[in-house]
Order: C-alpha cells, then structure tokens, then sequence
C-alpha cells in the first residue's frame, strides 16, 4: 500500500536548476466563467502572468510575482506549463482563446480559435521574453500537457487539435518543435488521428504526452475514449508512426510520461474503466454509455528496460470512500526531484466548478515491491470503499480485521490495489458469521468503482454459505498466471479451478462486493491479507 499525504500547490510545478519549485499560472479572466460572466468579450480586463517560487518538503511557498501584463483583448489567457531545459532555460507554454463557439458539441468551420504562446527566462527567471505565439497550424486546441528537450536539442511540444470536419474523433494529435531553443517553431509534423468518441466535443486523440526514450528516440501516449491509450513513436520527435493501442488501459483521461535521470521510465494515469461513463456526464453525451471518464485514482508503472516491460501499477491517489460523492482527480505532471523521488501534481476536483492543484511525493523505487501485505493497522486508508457503515475495521480476537456487512443502504464494495502481477497469489484469512450471505472476490487488471458491481473482471468469485462454512477462520488463497488463463482456488480443503477472462496482462486490483443488497444481520471478516508477485 502507497500512502501518499497530499499538500496544495498553486499549479503545475518544475524543479529549477538551483533546486527552487516554481509553478506559474495567469490571473485576470478564466476560460468558463468568463464565457458566463460576459468578460470573455470584454477587451479591458487586465489578464497579468505570474509565478511563484518555493522550497522545502512540503513545499512552502513564497509570494506571488507579476512577471509580466500579458496584451489585452478579446478573449482569455489560461496556463502555464513550466519546462525547464538541459540548459536550464525556463519556458511557460500555454494558451490565449479567442474564440468559442455557441454550440461546443456542434462548432461550425472557423467559429472556435486557440494561440498557443511561449514565453521564455534566460537567466533563471530574472527577465522574461514574450509572449511569443507558436504558429501550430491549425485553429484551435484546448490542452498542453508537456514539453519535452531532446539531447539533439530539439524542443518537443506535443498538442491536440479539434478537426470540424472530421466524422469520428475530433481530436488529431501532432507535435511542434524547436532546434533554438525556443526561438522559432516548425509544425510540420506527422497528424495523428484516432477514430474514437464519435463525434463528441472530447472524441479523438486528446492531449498527448511525450517522453524520452534510449537513442533519443520519442514515445507519444494519447488518451482516446477506447479504453485505453494509443502510442506512436519518432526518432526525431516531428515524423511519428501511425498510432496504436499501447498495453495501458484507462479511461477518457490524460496520463503523463516521464524518463527519470537513471533511465527509467514512468508512467501515471488514471487505471479505471469503469463509471461514471460520459452518458452519465452530460446529457448531449447519451449515445456513449460505454466510454469510460473514470477519475477517482491514479496509478504510476515502472519501466527499466526502455519501456518493453512495466512493473507496479501502483495507487497513489484514492478518492471513493475518502471524499463527498463527485470527487474526481486528472491532469497529473511529473516533475523529478534532485533527491531521487517524483513529485505527481494534479488537478482536484471536491465538486467546485474550478479544480484545485494538489501534490504528491512517489519514491520510485516502491514500485518494483513485490508484495503487499495488509493487517488494518491503518484501518481504510488504502481502500476504496462504500458506505458508512457497511464496509469497517474491527478488532478481533486482538488482530485488526476488514469487517463487511451489508447495511441496507445500497451495495457494499471494499477495493484496493496491489503491485502488477502476471503471476501472483492472494491469501487472506475469512470468517463469515452464519447470517451472513459472504462476499464476491473480483481480481483485474483495472479499478473499477466499488460502488457499481463489476460483471467483466478477470477473476470473479463467490465466497458464499455453499463454499465457506461459518463461524470459524477459513484460509483463503487464489493463484493465477494469466498466460495459463487460468487460476488456482483455495478455501480451506476445498480446491477449484478458475478461468480467466477479458485477456488481462496482469491483476493488480481486488475487490470485495455484498451479495446482497439487503441489511445482513451477520458480517464476513477478513484479515492477514497478502498479496505478492510470483513472475
């Protein structure tokens, strides 16, 4: 179990070279509610760019800094992403829309328009150049997620485009790029469309991220409504192959990549599949039921050999059971500390229109654990749950224990995650009072929110009065090798062999589903649960 403690951050955060945080963001109008107040067509409303700068663990920050006015007109400015270059430049990427149509799911030709500008420190952020627009040959865009600074010297910046007259999938992806450091642009890249979402104003291939790879080779994720990310992959980071899907499955959500200074790789994302779905969203969306805008974690993978193979999957933001209904996370950015850690920022959304920024520290090195042990000494804190009642930690018999009892109060779902297996074993320990239904044991490769009941795990079990007898502690053990399609069971003497579905790479997730919806008047215990990585 990751428990990772959140701390506020102002916006997206890079390390300067002198080990300062800085995050940079503009103040003035933003995007929505200016669209609603009327100040999006107002030219007089001063918009400014302004940074902040802090440091220690937590980050404490200092003041806010206007660096400078940025021009006035119609329209708003929103950003920043914050790079820092091999030469320790600092640049500021975002962008200035201009126009946004009546009608978002149906924008007519010409009718929406996005600049992207850059703006640039040469001396460590005691002056500033720009802001300068990036000619990126299209009209509209609506998300930056990185930049990326080759050893060739070459600035990547990957970025989405909204394509009207495209029929599936609204969104192209492309790149743009630099040779001097910054000065000038070119964007005659590769276009990299995706058919997927339909026609929807979030369809296609969304904000893509770029990293780097051995040979200074570029790896491109692209978030898609498929199920999972598309990847493509350049040697020079402006001719890219055609996009396919890559092994991370996920829903309509942006991920972020990131080569550590050792050479590994990262990964963090969004690890769901299930609801709510985009026709639970907005009702212009109803005709999407299956497209996945799962939100409530985040997961990070590992990679030491260029990518080929990925370790961990491991959950470092939980919402569901922690937070008011509507909870939701997104937009996570890495940025690499000079002590070796990650710190993940990302945006929070508690149900406000505006997201908050939070942060977290990940050490890398906790993702190539090969096990996972819990015995409820931190009671709920790694589990995402439903309920107030009907999921608990008790003591029993002086050993804590996850207590599951159905309350009446709709289906009870208990779920947590554990390091990425392709063969693994989970063992835990079951007492089931005799009043009490049992449980279902469901084992996948993605998290799905136990407040639904999941129908395509790869593993699902019924740990009922049939196959456990009451009163009494009962080990419990399932081994699975997902090459086999196929997994061992274990319920005291008791042995069952259980197919494999959906073709998963690994199971990295376990949940505990109520067998009924109705108050149990007698409750099923779980304790000493273990879950370790047999490959």
């Amino acid at each position: 179990m990751i428990l990772a403690e959140r701390h506020p951050t102002p916006g997206q955060i890079s390390v300067l070279p002198d080990g300062r945080c800085m995050s940079a963001s503009t103040r003035g109008k933003v995007l929505h509610s200016s669209l609603e107040s009327g100040a999006f067509y107002d030219p007089w409303v001063p918009e400014y760019l302004t940074v902040k700068y802090g440091r220690g663990r937590p980050i404490a920050w200092e003041p806010r800094e206007v660096i400078m006015e940025l021009p006035m007109g119609l329209g708003c400015w929103e950003g920043c992403i914050n790079f820092v270059d091999r030469e320790g430049d600092i640049h500021l990427f975002g962008m200035r829309f201009l126009k946004w149509p009546e009608d978002r799911e149906d924008p007519k030709l010409h009718e929406q328009r996005t600049d992207v500008y850059h703006v640039v420190s040469r001396d460590g952020g005691a002056t500033w150049e720009g802001p300068v627009r990036i000619d990126y040959g299209e009209e509209f865009t609506a998300a930056i997620m990185n930049v990326l600074h080759l050893p060739n010297g070459r600035i990547v910046l990957p970025l989405e485009y909204f394509d009207v007259e495209r029929a599936v999938g609204k969104y192209v992806s492309k790149s743009c790029y630099s040779d001097d450091g910054g000065r000038t642009w070119g964007h005659d890249s590769t276009h990299l469309p995706v058919e997927s979402g339909g026609q929807h104003s979030h369809s296609g291939a969304v904000e893509p991220v770029v990293a780097e790879l051995d040979g200074g080779r570029v790896w491109m994720l692209i978030r898609t409504q498929l199920g999972c990310f598309y990847e493509s992959f350049s040697d020079d980071g402006r001719i890219w192959s055609p996009p396919e899907p890559s092994r991370f499955k996920g829903s309509s959500s942006p991920g972020e990549a990131l080569r550590l200074r050792d050479g590994r790789l990262l990964f963090v994302w969004t690890n769901g599949i299930g609801p709510p779905f985009a026709s639970d969203m907005l009702s212009e969306w109803v005709d999407y039921p299956t497209e996945s805008w799962c939100r409530q974690v985040f997961n990070v993978a590992v990679s030491h050999d260029n990518g080929a193979t990925w370790r961990g999957y491991r959950e470092i933001v939980r919402t569901v059971g922690h937070e008011a209904d509507g909870a939701r996370v997104g937009y996570p950015r890495f940025a690499e500390l000079p002590e070796g850690d990650v710190l993940v920022q990302f945006g929070h959304h508690s149900g406000g229109e505006r997201a908050e920024c939070q942060y977290v520290y990940v050490d890398p090195d906790r993702l190539d654990e090969t096990s996972d042990r819990e015995d409820f000494d931190n009671g709920l804190a790694g589990w995402s749950f439903t309920g107030a009642t009907a999921v608990q930690t008790v003591t029993l018999d002086e050993e804590h224990a996850l207590r599951l009892q159905g309350d009446g109060n709709g289906l009870l779902g208990a779920e947590r995650n554990f390091p990425f297996a392709v063969c693994g074993r989970l063992s835990f320990e079951m007492r089931r009072d005799e009043s009490s239904a049992g449980v279902d044991l469901v084992l996948d490769e993605t998290y799905w929110d136990p407040r639904d009941r999941r129908r395509n795990g790869a593993i699902d079990i019924s740990l009922d009065a049939e196959l456990v007898p009451s009163d009494a502690w009962v080990p419990v053990t399932v081994s699975w090798n997902v090459a086999e399609q196929a997994a061992d069971l274990s319920v005291g003497d008791r042995q069952r062999r259980i197919p494999i579905e959906h073709a998963p790479l690994g199971i990295c997730y376990l949940t505990f589903y109520g067998q009924t919806a109705d108050a149990e008047s007698g409750a099923t215990l779980v304790r000493r649960l273990e879950a370790v990585v047999e490959d």
